[in-house]
Protein backbone atom coordinates (compact mmCIF):
# COMPACT_ATOMS: atom_id res chain seq x y z
CA UNK A 1 0.00 0.00 0.00
CA UNK A 2 1.50 3.17 -1.20
CA UNK A 3 -0.98 5.60 0.57
CA UNK A 4 -4.09 5.73 2.71
CA UNK A 5 -6.44 6.14 -0.06
CA UNK A 6 -5.64 2.73 -1.24
CA UNK A 7 -8.15 1.57 1.64
CA UNK A 8 -10.94 1.55 -1.06
CA UNK A 9 -14.23 3.18 -1.98
CA UNK A 10 -16.03 2.76 1.49
CA UNK A 11 -16.26 6.18 3.36
CA UNK A 12 -13.22 5.96 6.14
CA UNK A 13 -11.65 8.43 8.17
CA UNK A 14 -8.07 7.99 10.18
CA UNK A 15 -7.46 9.58 13.61
CA UNK A 16 -3.53 10.20 14.79
CA UNK A 17 -2.67 11.64 17.85
CA UNK A 18 0.90 12.76 18.08
CA UNK A 19 2.98 16.01 19.43
CA UNK A 20 3.57 18.28 16.44
CA UNK A 21 6.68 20.03 15.43
CA UNK A 22 5.75 23.42 16.11
CA UNK A 23 9.07 25.46 14.06
CA UNK A 24 12.89 24.87 13.90
CA UNK A 25 13.70 26.73 16.93
CA UNK A 26 11.55 24.94 19.29
CA UNK A 27 12.84 21.67 17.94
CA UNK A 28 16.10 22.59 18.61
CA UNK A 29 14.88 22.25 22.38
CA UNK A 30 11.80 19.76 21.89
CA UNK A 31 11.97 16.70 24.81
CA UNK A 32 10.29 14.55 22.42
CA UNK A 33 13.56 14.49 20.08
CA UNK A 34 15.52 13.06 22.01
CA UNK A 35 13.59 10.25 22.90
CA UNK A 36 14.83 7.22 20.85
CA UNK A 37 11.25 5.62 20.24
CA UNK A 38 10.10 8.23 18.40
CA UNK A 39 11.24 7.94 14.88
CA UNK A 40 9.11 10.38 13.00
CA UNK A 41 8.01 14.31 13.68
CA UNK A 42 5.55 15.45 11.93
CA UNK A 43 4.10 19.53 11.85
CA UNK A 44 0.70 20.64 10.05
CA UNK A 45 2.25 21.71 7.11
CA UNK A 46 3.43 17.79 6.71
CA UNK A 47 -0.10 17.22 7.11
CA UNK A 48 -1.57 19.74 4.90
CA UNK A 49 1.04 18.45 2.59
CA UNK A 50 -0.82 14.84 2.47
CA UNK A 51 -4.11 15.38 2.28
CA UNK A 52 -2.97 17.86 -0.65
CA UNK A 53 -1.54 15.19 -2.29
CA UNK A 54 -4.37 12.42 -1.80
CA UNK A 55 -7.49 14.55 -2.37
CA UNK A 56 -8.31 13.79 1.66
CA UNK A 57 -9.78 16.13 4.26
CA UNK A 58 -7.83 17.16 7.08
CA UNK A 59 -8.60 18.30 10.66
CA UNK A 60 -6.80 19.63 13.37
CA UNK A 61 -8.30 19.12 16.52
CA UNK A 62 -6.76 21.07 19.61
CA UNK A 63 -2.77 21.05 19.29
CA UNK A 64 -1.97 16.95 19.14
CA UNK A 65 -5.04 15.10 16.89
CA UNK A 66 -5.41 14.85 13.40
CA UNK A 67 -8.13 13.60 11.02
CA UNK A 68 -7.75 12.53 7.27
CA UNK A 69 -10.57 11.62 5.90
CA UNK A 70 -11.33 10.76 2.21
CA UNK A 71 -13.64 13.77 0.63
CA UNK A 72 -16.48 12.49 0.00
CA UNK A 73 -16.97 12.75 -4.20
Amino acid sequence: METITEFGETRWLVSIMTKLVIDADAFKSWHYKNDPTHVSFFSRETFRFLAERDGLDVDFVGNDVILLRKKNE
